[in-house]
């Protein structure tokens, strides 16, 4: 089979002859779709297929960033392409209270700086010598797999909730599941399939994984994504960003900026921008990380590793009801990346790793916050680790030490790149996280942060491991509802184990690796995080413990695999007849354990043994922040005939008045006392079928929801309905 060479971003020349031919068939769509004669979807794929990699080529080729990996290529791309999005539109709403009327569309402004800026920088830099041949796409050759791989498992997760949505049928959405990790077992087992195919396996199971989840239901679904619906909403309707909102989102540009711009620009309604837009954007998440985990080890590991960090529940269910996470999370990829890239020049390391950083701020405040955690502390081992004295003194006192942590030298085994942890990075990206949330939303980001620091501090030595405080303690010691949910229990019991271990046998032993050294040490500082998670009170208050276990698999999944092969030989060649275990053998027990895993957390055995399941792509009597039609009706109802009233709503059904109707204090949570007189209650389509309700008591940290009889709650002879749309009702409390 003739493989592909690599992806290469385009000489200044090139690129502009090719926008140059590219333009006048974009502007033709357009003008066309404005006209009243749309083509769709040409307007939506050529538009937004534009967006997400033009303008990042385009900065390639302007910062002559070569020579490139097609991985590096592609990744980079996207990411330069987000940031010059964020950056223009940004600047952009904060120029409209000044020009007004004059401005044109947004859309406008990026496009014209796309064409114009390539020639600009052409006729004031000479050409370099050396440049390559300007390919931005690979030679022809024989594709057919890479391109069935690609379009397969996202094709069957469309197929598959299509149906589910519509007959209530799960048949094509288990094949899915079972697929995924079938193919799986079929690329570790069998060494004739090429590794070539792993990246794009990787994007075809990430894809269709989050669609699974995402494409449930024709509107949106989850918790904050409401509310991140409600503010990039107020954009588009206003046509300007006002930053004096004080609430996090809205100091978000991953929300207010970019989101806004797809729909604008590509005529994409928001709630699909949010719902496949940027799904589609986040699933090149692990294929990124493929290549980080690539250089260090060798494919096959970084092959498992990325198929770990996908299998964890939260990687297609938490983050697609977080839209701000899943763009900050492709910037926080392409930061790794760049750390173990040693085939870029410094300098441009560091300007392509200040974007992304910036970038990253500005997409989400707890990533945000979590980097900066362990940036920090990182940087700081690093300078220790490099003194001459310290290296002096563990050589001396310690010698075995030494050789495992020797930064640089005859004892450290990977070839010595200089490093992008500097003082001057660590004191940028902290002076600008620290400027951009006190300017924008009247430092709403800095206040709530020091607020949950404060609450930690108050109560680290009173209440350390409690689970009443500490949420992975209380995960932990939490009981299983069924034999199948303890065997999933202590199956991640089993991989944490796997990572601790494969972490200090790569740091024990480096020689035998080809770890970089800052990547280690962020590793170290992320599993710190993991312990921090189960003993420290209220730290994962604000980003709860499935999403900050998510965030330290970026750095720690390739250790899981690594553990797990360690645990495996030795456990094999501890037979009986089998004294020699070949690496193959222990690739397929490790992959065989990753499938099991696989299948426990996408629901996918609950489903098949009929127990309680929690995923709502196969099981549509789950109670969850999903909504039908006539539940949105009647939240745009209120919105038109109650806008000055308060409304109560359970614990779910007030997400679609937040999302609908804005954050605003009139849409209370109902307790279990009931709403007061001459207040609304918005009922959903669970609540009349079902006669529940379902509250939270008041606390500090998340705890168990409980539901409560709606005849307890509202059935009264105090209330009267006064909208009922046969899937939603709207009562009011009167005056007995």
């Amino acid at each position: 089979m003739k493989h592909f060479g690599p992806l290469r971003p385009c000489t200044p020349v090139a690129l502009w002859l090719g926008l140059l031919c590219l333009h006048p068939v974009l502007w033709s769509v357009i003008a066309l779709d404005e006209l009243g004669y749309p083509i769709f979807p040409l307007r939506q794929v050529l538009c937004l297929g534009y967006i997400i990699v033009v303008p990042g080529i385009t900065a390639l080729g302007m910062f002559n960033i070569r020579p490139l990996d097609s991985i590096q290529t592609v990744v980079f791309s996207i990411g330069l392409s987000i940031s010059a999005l964020l950056l223009i539109s940004a600047a952009y709403y904060y120029a409209v209270p000044y020009f007004g009327v004059w401005l044109p569309p947004v859309w406008t402004v990026v496009v014209l700086s796309v064409c114009v800026v390539p020639w600009i920088v052409m006729l004031l830099r000479r050409e370099r010598k050396g440049r390559h041949d300007g390919r931005i796409l690979p030679p022809p050759g024989n594709c057919s797999e890479k391109v069935i791989l690609m379009v397969t498992f996202p094709v069957l997760a469309i197929i598959g909730t299509y149906l589910m949505n519509t007959y209530d049928s799960n048949i094509i959405l288990l094949l899915l599941l079972f697929s995924i990790p079938a193919v799986f077992l079929v690329f570790m087992g069998r060494d004739t399939l090429g590794s070539d195919l792993y990246p794009y396996a990787i994007v075809s199971m990430a894809l269709a994984l989050v669609l699974h989840q995402a494409l449930i239901s024709a509107y949106l679904a989850g918790w904050d994504i409401h509310r991140e619906y409600y503010f990039a909403n107020l954009v588009l309707q206003n046509a300007v960003w006002d930053p004096a909102i004080q609430h996090n989102i809205n100091a978000m540009l991953s929300i207010v900026s970019l989101g806004p711009f797809i729909a604008n620009f590509c005529n994409i309604h928001l709630v699909w921008v949010l719902k496949a837009v940027y799904p589609l954007l986040f699933s090149f998440v692990p294929v990124g990380l493929y290549y980080a985990y690539k250089t260090q080890t060798n494919e096959k590991i970084a092959f498992m590793a990325c198929f770990f960090f996908i299998s964890f529940s939260a990687f297609y269910t938490e983050m697609i009801q977080l839209a701000r996470q899943q763009i900050a999370e492709l910037f926080f990829m392409l930061i790794i990346v760049l750390v173990v890239s040693g085939n870029i020049q410094i300098r441009k390391r560091m300007l392509l790793i200040t974007i992304f950083s910036a970038s990253l701020i500005v997409s989400h405040y707890g990533l945000s916050y979590i980097y900066l955690l362990l940036l920090l502390p990182v940087w700081a081992t690093i300078i220790i680790l490099e003194h001459t004295g310290v290296v002096q003194f563990i050589s001396r006192y310690a010698p075995r030490i030494h050789g495992s942590i020797a930064l640089h030298g005859e004892n450290n085994p990977t070839p010595h790149t200089p490093r992008v942890i500097r003082i001057q990075y660590v004191a940028f990206y902290s002076l600008f996280l620290i400027g951009w949330y006190f300017l924008v939303s009247e430092a709403s980001c800095l206040i709530n942060a020091l607020e949950i620091g404060r609450h930690i501090f108050s109560t680290l030595f009173t209440e350390l491991f409690n689970p009443e405080s500490a949420e992975g303690m209380r995960i932990i010691s939490s009981a299983s509802a069924t034999l199948l949910h303890s065997l999933s229990k202590y199956l991640h019991f089993m991989f944490q184990g796997c990572i601790t271990l494969g972490l200090f046998a790569v740091v024990l032993y480096r020689k035998q690796w080809n770890f970089k050294p800052e990547f280690l040490v962020f590793s170290l500082f992320s599993l710190l995080v993991n312990i921090m998670i189960i003993a420290v009170p209220y730290f994962a208050y604000q980003l709860n413990a499935t999403r900050l276990y998510h965030i330290s698999q970026f750095f720690l999944s390739p250790f899981c695999v690594i553990g797990g092969l360690l645990i495996v030989t030795f456990a094999l060649q501890r037979m009986p007849n089998m004294p020699y275990v070949s690496q193959k053998t222990a690739y397929v027990v490790i992959s065989g354990l990753l499938a099991v895993y696989f299948l426990f957390n996408t629901g996918f055995f609950y489903e098949m043994a009929l127990r309680s399941s929690s995923s709502i792509a196969l099981d549509d009597q789950l109670d969850y922040p999903v909504f039908n039609e006539q539940e949105v009706q009647s939240a745009l109802w209120i919105s038109e005939n109650l806008p000055q009233y308060d409304v109560y709503a359970d614990e779910y059904r007030r997400l679609l008045l937040h999302g609908y109707l804005g954050i605003d204090s009139q849409y209370l949570h109902l307790t279990e006392n009931g709403p007061p007189v001459d207040s609304f209650v918005f009922l959903g389509e669970y609540n009349l079928q079902e006669k529940q309700v379902l509250i939270t008591p008041p606390a500090p940290v998340a705890v168990s929801k409980q539901y409560y009889s709606l005849e307890t709650v509202i059935e009264n002879p105090r209330w009267d309905k006064i909208y009922d749309n046969g899937g939603a009702e709207v009562r009011r409390m009167i005056v007995e």
